[in-house]
């Protein structure tokens, strides 16, 4: 049997042994913080490609809304334009011919508020006045089935409530508008309601369906 000779240690060997093994641990250590440093390095190119991309979605959002607010205000002045071009153009057919529905009448008052106190209860648009009766009418540029049912139960309520003196008169209802949505001309015509229509540069009266209130 061949014996193994052991190797012997001496201080110089041990101190040698000890040296070598901490040039290894020193340079496992550096290796270490040499891949630590490059997860760094990535981790913070990571951060700044998501903050960049985050930034700019929240700048393209910032300007989606900036574009919509624009187109917003935009299209409600057109929509508040073409209102009032069409209130004026019926209030100056009314002027011109100062009836409704088969009656004559004497006054046209516009923009009427109905107000309780500090507050405003109602606008009526027109209100056309003689001595035994009073037309009540809603002028918009498109005109709903809504605004006909508002019309008839809070608008003339309203002016029922709020001007007592007219407790004892007839009233006639009336709707004016350039465009009317589904529903609105059959809602009119069902509840009695006058139509009033503007057509291309005329004013068309449809009043056969009208009913005293």
């Amino acid at each position: 049997m061949k014996t193994v000779k052991q190797k012997e240690y001496t201080p110089e060997s041990v101190w040698q042994f000890i040296q070598e093994l901490g040039e290894k641990i020193d340079r496992s250590i550096a290796e270490a913080d040499k891949r630590a440093a490059e997860a760094d390095k990535t981790l913070a190119e990571f951060k700044r490609t998501i903050g960049t991309s985050f930034q700019k979605g929240d700048d393209d959002l910032k300007e989606a809304k900036r574009i919509s607010k624009e187109n917003s205000k935009m299209i409600y002045g057109i929509s508040n334009s073409n209102g009032l071009f069409a209130e004026e153009f019926v209030l100056n057919s009314l002027k011109k011919n100062m009836s409704f529905g088969g009656q004559k009448f004497d006054k046209l008052k516009e923009r009427v508020q109905v107000v309780d106190g500090l507050d405003t209860v109602t606008d009526i648009d027109a209100l056309l006045l003689n001595g035994d009766t009073v037309a009540l009418l809603e002028v918009k540029y498109k005109i709903d089935k809504d605004d006909v049912k508002e019309l008839i139960s809070k608008k003339l309520n309203s002016f029922r409530k709020y001007f007592p003196s007219y407790k004892d008169h007839k009233f006639l209802l009336g709707i004016g508008a350039m465009c009317f949505e589904n529903g609105a001309i059959r809602e009119a015509n069902k509840n009695g309601v006058g139509i009033i229509k503007v057509v291309g540069e005329k004013v068309e009266y449809f009043t056969d369906k009208i009913k005293i209130y």
